[in-house]
């Protein structure tokens, strides 16, 4: 269990923070606990960073492939302060320890990354459209319906993905089989996993917006890694 220095609450819950150095980096590490009714959404992350406004991008790198359209948090100012003090302490702690090449080459990718942010902006990136959201209560064998199912194509560390949830549970599909109409709740506190049967109707449109998706991740992917080839080049050749 990781030991967070601050907590806060926040609009999307209690917010626990800490700035830790990851080689020759230095990242936030957060936890988020949201509270529904009865339920608790627990979400954590190693990769967390701070944008120049201050707010908390749960995935650094994420945000810098995709050019700023990632998740963010917004962050009380005590913790924005408090934060910068100790990722600029460890980049200090950082920049003390490392020779003159791994220093030149450090800020050779810096360059290129900021480089590569103006050629996207200038550009544009391609855009990744948000998907329908389908609901539906799927048939049981005994007389009383079932918990209602909301079902959404969303992208997932550049994957599309079946975000799913119920009332009992919340998270990304294990398994799936649209074009059979088979798909599997995440787990549940007991660590089981139940299959449902999804209805025609929700799954032919659902797997469109699941192949649409990743259409559009695999091209935002690809401008991304083209603006970095071509920034390097410019950087390195300048």
């Amino acid at each position: 269990m990781h030991e967070y220095d601050y907590e806060y609450e926040t609009e999307d819950g209690v917010l626990r923070l800490g700035a830790y150095r990851n080689a020759f980096n230095a990242y936030v590490r957060w936890r988020l606990e949201v509270h529904d009714g009865e339920d608790e959404v627990n979400r954590s992350g190693e990769l967390g960073g701070l944008t120049r406004d201050g707010m908390l991008v749960l995935d650094i790198q994420g945000y810098v492939r995709s050019n700023g359209d990632a998740e963010t948090v917004a962050l009380p100012d005590e913790a924005v302060e408090d934060l910068r003090d100790d990722l600029s302490e460890i980049r200090e702690e950082i920049g003390d320890e490392m020779t003159d090449d791994e220093r030149e080459a450090f800020e050779d990718d810096k360059k290129v990354i900021l480089r590569a942010r103006e050629i996207l902006e200038d550009e544009g990136t391609p855009s990744v459209d948000e998907t329908d959201e389908y609901v539906f209560v799927p048939e049981t064998d005994g007389d009383e319906d079932g918990d209602e199912v909301t079902l959404r194509a969303k992208p997932r560390d550049g994957v599309a993905e079946v975000a799913v949830e119920t009332r009992a549970v919340e998270g990304y599909a294990p398994k799936y089989d649209l074009g059979s109409g088979v798909l599997s709740l995440p787990a549940d506190d007991w660590g089981i996993a139940r299959e449902i049967q999804v209805p025609e109707d929700v799954a032919e449109p659902l797997l469109d917006d699941l192949m649409e998706l990743q259409e559009g991740l695999n091209e935002r992917k690809e401008a991304y890694h083209d603006a970095v080839r071509r920034a390097r080049d410019e950087v390195l050749d300048g």
